[in-house]
């Protein structure tokens, strides 16, 4: 989804543009004739400003300094695991991302920034370029222009749909708690529980987490009037979303999609990402876990936490168990103040995306 609207964006500044795509976690070594010929790479959102993220996670070059294009960063972030000021502070890169960071500061001018706290976890390393400018996902081209919600939206919540969390073990069954509420709620409601990760394993999804999926899914479908959507591998499978007259979830793309189709989302956050969003936009915050998140940080940490799920432990982070009573009032709240806040948000969702073709185009032309 990022990649298309980012796209779409760059053609709507700039319509005569070639654009290919190149794969970010392949080496470039082997082709630096043909990444020469392009004007510029572009880097279109993601979770980019983060600890190892040049070499380890996008491999360009081995030196840098072999890429004669310029090279654009639009709509990064960071990923930390919350939003307490110890977590920003203390938010470092390492020297080869670093480099990377100059070299993109230095040709286009800017580091696009989906939230504030990729902000300032940027500028308290020395990036002074740093500028909020949102994610490209967050821009529906066609409604860009539109500050209310959808105009068909039934505020009886006739279709509901719930994304499924991306930390299955720890959330699973809160996620599950969640579905029973809107359940009980909203009895005549059609539900939607939306995989966006999928069921079974694959490249992305161990065993462990498959067999997670897939009992969630049978309790899921034991409840009455829910379907289960599984929208791995394809973007069109985010049009279950287009019709909906709210969104619940863990999914950050999804609450992104939602917001872009002018849709009801409230957004259960998992870890940082999904509170810039929020802060950004000025929305509810519900958090899944309860007081501070915390993501392994070390090869051995990740190795111990990912033997702590094998035999059924949590050692990382404890559920919000007040989440249901949040979310609750955070309904109630929303409709006592008819919705207001999401005209608010999509004013500022506008004046990001001015920003972002404001500095982009400046660095083009």
């Amino acid at each position: 989804m990022i990649e298309k609207r980012c796209e779409y964006l760059f053609r709507q500044i700039e319509p005569t543009c070639v654009i290919e795509k190149i794969m970010g976690n392949v080496s470039l070594d082997n082709k630096l004739e043909y990444v020469n010929s392009f004007d510029w790479i572009v880097i279109p959102g993601g979770p980019g400003y983060i600890f190892d993220y040049y070499p380890s996670h996008i491999k360009l070059t081995s030196c840098l300094d072999d890429i004669e294009a310029k090279i654009m960063a639009v709509g990064l972030g960071w990923y930390g695991a919350d939003t307490t000021q110890h977590t920003i502070l203390n938010y470092t890169f390492s020297k080869e991302t670093q480099k990377l960071l100059l070299r993109i500061s230095s040709d286009c001018g800017f580091l696009g920034c989906r939230d504030n706290y990729s902000v300032q976890v940027l500028r308290n390393n020395g990036f002074e370029k740093a500028i909020m400018t949102g994610c490209p996902a967050w821009y529906e081209l066609e409604k860009i222009n539109e500050i209310s919600l959808r105009k068909d939206i039934n505020f009886n919540f006739k279709k509901i749909c719930v994304s499924d969390p991306a930390e299955l073990f720890e959330n699973a069954e809160q996620c599950l708690k969640v579905v029973r509420y809107l359940r009980k709620t909203f009895p005549c409601s059609e539900i939607c529980f939306v995989f966006h990760r999928g069921i079974e394993k694959d490249m992305y999804t161990n065993s462990f987490n498959a067999k997670i999926a897939q009992r969630l899914k049978k309790r899921l479908c034991a409840m009455d009037n829910i379907t289960v959507h599984n929208i791995a591998f394809g973007e069109n499978g985010f049009a279950v979303y287009d019709d909906a007259d709210l969104h619940i979830g863990y999914r950050v793309h999804a609450h992104i999609y939602n917001l872009s189709k002018r849709n009801v989302s409230v957004l259960i956050e998992e870890d940082g990402r999904g509170a810039g969003v929020n802060e950004a936009l000025s929305l509810p915050r519900l958090l899944a876990y309860k007081g501070k998140a915390r993501a392994p940080k070390s090869v051995f940490e990740k190795a111990f936490r990912k033997g702590a799920k094998a035999v059924g432990i949590n050692l990382i982070q404890k559920s919000n168990v007040y989440l249901i009573d949040q979310l609750d009032e955070v309904l109630n709240s929303l409709k006592e103040e008819e919705y207001s806040a999401y005209p608010m948000a999509f004013r500022r969702m506008q004046n990001s995306y001015k920003r972002m073709v404001d500095v982009i185009e400046g660095a083009l032309y």
